[in-house]
């Protein structure tokens, strides 16, 4: 087995394969892959076709394929590469038909789901739902100066100090959080091809956005901090980034996966999803390899 450490020099590779897959899952982003590789071990598999190897945060191995899984790929090359891992995984969920149920099992935890909202939704809060969010904007810009700006160069040391002020209101250790992947992110941004937004409150850099278009036209958000002591500020930094997409025919604002921490699924269905896409876990059923 022939594996390579993921680095810069895999992006254009690993981006025409996935503009070809059009995939929903966020993990399916060469940026992604990049900016998470220590914390999930990414390596590349140079087989007949490419894989990612990588670790779960619960700690089991898996293959991630990088071209479809249909009924053209052969069986028993699939169950040759199970041996190696735990599973194939992130899984779509119509690839799962090309499975034999009777050598396979699928799975799928609710902490790896990815959040889909409508452009619409996340531009304007509609409806009694979502009014409080709406009032929290509205409050926001009542006793405050709100300014967004697109992080640049001049605008990396005011992202930076964002990052620094998210990571004290946080709990987890800055190894146990995304800090060091949304540090990285900003100082990379132009090579990983991510846009960001750079939110000013009263004149203070108190919020950052930053994420890129997937394959299938979806907008993934990567990284969102804000300083939760300012009211309404996390609710509305994904509204100038849904009236920048509305005009470009994006389909979705994908807020990515909750990881099972109860603050964020609680935060994410808040949104109202319109769609949560599932990702599947596919292994051999005991006995059958």
């Amino acid at each position: 087995m022939h594996l390579v450490n993921i680095d810069l020099s895999h992006q254009m590779l690993l981006k025409d394969k996935f503009r070809l897959l059009k995939s929903e899952i966020s993990e399916y982003s060469f940026a992604d892959l990049y900016l998470f590789r220590s914390i999930h071990h990414y390596q590349f598999l140079f087989e007949k076709e490419l894989f990612i190897k990588g670790i779960t945060y619960t700690g089991e191995s898996f293959m991630m394929p990088t071209f479809p899984l249909d009924k053209h790929f052969p069986l028993d090359e699939i169950k040759l590469w199970l041996t190696e891992v735990d599973f194939l995984y992130p899984i779509q969920e119509e690839w799962l038909k090309y499975f034999d149920q009777s050598i396979f099992e699928f799975s799928s935890l609710e902490s790896e789901s990815d959040y889909l909202y409508s452009i619409e939704k996340m531009r304007t809060y509609p409806g009694r739902a979502l009014s409080a969010k709406r009032n929290l904007v509205s409050q926001l810009f009542a006793e405050h100066k709100v300014d967004a700006h697109t992080l640049n160069d001049e605008r990396i040391e005011d992202a930076l100090e964002v990052l620094e002020a998210w990571q004290k209101e946080q709990t987890l250790q800055k190894e146990k959080s995304d800090y060091f992947p949304c540090k990285e992110a900003i100082q990379l941004l132009y090579d990983l091809q991510l846009t960001g937004t750079v939110f000013y409150v009263d004149d203070e850099p108190s919020g950052l956005i930053i994420g890129e278009t997937s394959s299938c036209n979806d907008f993934l958000v990567h990284f969102a901090k804000a300083k939760k002591s300012i009211k309404g500020l996390y609710q509305y930094i994904y509204q100038p980034l849904a009236e920048m997409l509305a005009h470009d025919n994006h389909r979705f604002i994908n807020l990515e996966q909750d990881l099972g921490i109860p603050e964020v699924r609680h935060s994410k269905h808040s949104y109202k999803p319109d769609r949560i896409v599932k990702k599947w876990r596919v292994k051999l059923i005991s006995g059958t390899a």
